[in-house]
């Protein structure tokens, strides 16, 4: 679950477009009702670095909450009007009449009486998180969430309440005593009631002139509260996605519904009382029989009857919603869904905008599929395990040393223990196409070739280099390639070696000694005349099989994250990560991820698609399309063109993706959750599968199968395909 606990934590920095803006400043709008929230509609979107929002001090100011500094704008045109002195940003508050402002120094919250200038000093905890002023000035009131261990969970949350002209503390509010939640305090509209928001427990209400306690709301674990204009209802916005509304006087729940968002981050009244706003990120929820897709949205609600009144627009991500004090704009902090720009955007709705938005996307319901078979293998430090052509064996390290053995994947059963063994740790096993033999590298500095059936061992191959870091077989099982890791311990000590193997006797066909950096994965061209390999020196390099020889290099700014062959073999698609090599100077160019198509033939480069984090890309099984995966967003490309086709975000941003060797599918990995398998051709998932946080996933030759391992050794297979496909 995502928290928002760093609200007014620091001091944020904000970037503005104003043209737009400004342009619609001129309009006068309808205070937005129920009589008219059908005409609600976009107004204006813009890049901006705010994170959050909150109304300002004055009648037409918004403040503006970002990672660096916090500013005022204009409610209606967004120009600057003046920014906060980053020593004040902190927990910045203001009292409604504008006369006092209150903020975090240190272990200190200050409050500033803006008439004359005095103010006044008081201890409202180590770790204040939120303050709010009373309605009538007198009171202020600082939450504060303690934790008195590591883990999230063991520690108390308490509200303070004291007098604003003194600093006198008149209450110690306990609002839980259990343990950790962060807490966001608001006063109602009268003053006379003070409920507190808790991220971990239930909501409370206390009595402000006598601080005790009047009600528990049983609901746990809510991201924001407000009071409703009478002061008569509590809105009550939760993480697990409900809406709920509270009677005050009694304590008792109005209404509770499923707002259809994983989480529901923000919620506001219009001045009447009779229109919600919410906002709320994209995710999703596991049901028993499926996975249900969940978009982010901003919605606007019927107060009166809690229902949708209007949906506003489907977003990744939600910062706050608010409506203008006048009630004719309403006003969000996003990042909006479809889009390969991750900035947070301002984004402005009216009953006078020109076009108004709609959207109608239905949840997606994804399957979960079983496992077709599973095993326990020892636990390793460094699993690596390869599985025959037909699915029936899995040949693994038998244990942290160099041992091989067999699994037959059906019955679980240890079948075989290879006869021979390596003098240190097996770190890459490879399965010849036709199942007969069976390769191995080891930090010893070999790899071993052996019989898939009996265990023999064929043959060893020597090498002068350190760890041997990859190995691949040809497609049709002739040679192996092997490629080398860094020198021990840290750096390149010269350039380090690919070699190429007869996959029969174990000798050797050539080496390519050009990578100055570890090589990350090796692939041979169809026709088995060429090597593509890949290093963490920001290259990728076509060589010849047979001679060694260079052809071709593929440069970027950073390490390449992968490479493929199109089918015809005429194009070479290459993707970089989002950070430079630990051990190679890049002449000082900074890591600029991207994906890169280039003539196979000339080495041209043909098109260049920079992306804003690492990338990982593919070919499509046609190949006239290209598939990239970068920081949770998957796009389509036309292989021809390079023009964008579709995008899809991912509700996690440290999604990583598996493509499968005929470019049909992909298999999305988030930490925690199940396995999603996504149909290319589609362009939407097809099935979810119960394993998560596996630390190796990969696709059978075919295609045909998914296969996933954990460290401690479980592993899994799933059907890929269909009946229906052959």
């Amino acid at each position: 679950m995502r928290t928002s606990r760093f609200l007014f934590s620091g001091a944020l920095c904000v970037c503005f477009t104003l043209s737009a803006f400004a342009q619609e400043a001129k309009k006068t709008a309808e205070p937005i009702s129920l009589d008219n929230v059908d005409k609600v509609g976009l107004l204006s979107t813009g890049k901006n670095d705010a994170l959050f929002l909150e109304n300002g001090p004055g009648s037409n100011e918004l403040l503006l909450i970002s990672r660096d500094s916090t500013t005022i704008v204009d409610d209606k045109s967004l120009m600057l009007l003046r920014k906060i002195d980053a020593s004040q940003s902190k927990g910045l508050t203001f009292s409604k009449d504008q006369s006092l402002t209150s903020w975090f120094e240190g272990e200190k919250t200050i409050i500033r009486n803006e008439k004359t200038g005095a103010t006044v000093s008081l201890n409202a905890g180590k770790d204040p998180g939120s303050a709010a002023f009373s309605p009538d000035n007198t009171l202020l009131a600082v939450g504060e969430a303690v934790t008195t261990e590591q883990s999230e969970g063991s520690g108390y949350s308490v509200v303070r309440v004291f007098e604003s002209a003194t600093g006198k503390l008149i209450h110690t509010l306990d609002t839980g005593h259990d343990g950790y939640g962060a807490v966001r305090p608001v006063f109602s509209p009268d003053g006379k009631v003070l409920a507190v928001g808790n991220r971990n427990f239930e909501t409370r209400i206390f009595d402000v002139s006598t601080g005790k306690q009047l009600h528990v709301l049983p609901k746990r674990m809510t991201q924001e509260i407000a009071f409703s204009p009478d002061g008569k209802t509590l809105a009550a916005a939760y993480v697990d996605g409900q809406l709920g509304l509270w009677d005050i006087k009694t304590g008792t729940e109005l209404h509770m519904v499923d707002s259809g968002c994983p989480e529901i981050f923000s919620v506001a009244w219009n001045s009447t009382g009779d229109v919600l706003a919410t906002c709320g990120p994209s995710g999703g929820k596991q049901t028993a029989n499926a996975f249900v897709r969940m978009p982010g949205k901003v919605l606007l609600w019927n107060a009166k009857t809690f229902t949708i009144a209007k949906e506003l627009m489907e977003v990744q991500w939600s910062g706050r919603v608010r409506f203008s004090r006048d009630d004719t704009r309403i006003i969000a902090t996003v990042k909006e869904m479809r889009t390969l720009d991750d900035s947070p955007r301002l984004v402005v709705w009216s009953t006078d905008a020109p076009v108004a938005l709609s959207t109608s996307a239905s949840n997606v319901q994804i399957p979960m599929r079983a496992a077709r078979e599973s095993l326990s293998l020892p636990s390793v430090a460094i699993p690596t395990v390869a599985v025959s052509p037909d699915g029936g064996n899995v040949y693994a390290p038998l244990n942290n040393g160099g041992e091989l053995a067999m699994w037959d994947l059906t019955t679980g059963d240890q079948t075989l223990v290879f006869k021979g063994q390596h003098a240190s740790q097996i770190w890459c096993v490879g399965i010849s196409p036709d199942g007969s033999t069976v390769a191995t590298t080891s930090r010893d500095k070999t790899a071993k070739l052996w019989d898939a059936k009996t265990g023999d061992l064929l043959a060893t191959m020597e090498c002068q280099n350190d760890r041997l870091n990859c190995l691949t077989y040809s497609p049709s099982g002739k040679y192996i390639v092997t490629g080398t890791g860094k020198q021990w311990p840290h750096s390149p000590k010269g350039p380090v070696s690919a070699r190429i193997w007869d996959a029969t006797t174990g000798k050797q066909v050539s080496e390519f000694k050009v990578h100055q950096d570890t090589i990350r994965d090796a692939r041979f061209s169809a026709d088995e005349t060429h090597v593509l390999t890949s290093s963490e020196d920001h290259t990728a390099r076509l060589w010849e099989v047979v001679t060694g020889k260079e052809t071709h290099v593929f440069s970027h700014t950073s390490s390449i994250t992968s490479m493929a062959f199109s089918p015809d073999g005429k194009k070479i698609l290459t993707a970089s990560a989002g950070w430079q090599s630990h051990y190679i100077d890049a002449n000082g160019k900074p890591a600029a991820p991207s994906t890169k198509l280039w003539d196979a033939a000339t080495g041209k480069l043909l098109i260049e698609t920079p992306h804003q984090q690492g990338v990982t890309a593919t070919f499509s099984e046609s190949g006239d399309q290209i598939v990239t995966a970068s920081r949770g967003v998957i796009t389509f490309y036309d292989t021809a063109s390079g023009k964008e086709l579709a995008t899809h975000r991912e509700p996690k941003i440290g999604t990583d993706v598996v493509f499968c060797p005929n470019g049909r599918y992909f298999v999305v990995i988030t930490p925690d959750e199940p396995l999603e398998l996504w149909s290319i051709v589609a362009q939407e998932p097809v099935c979810r599968m119960e394993f998560a946080s596996p630390y190796l996933s990969f696709f059978s030759h075919d295609s045909r199968n998914l296969y996933s391992l954990t460290r401690g050794g479980e592993f899994r297979s799933w059907s890929t395909h269909r009946k229906s496909e052959k």
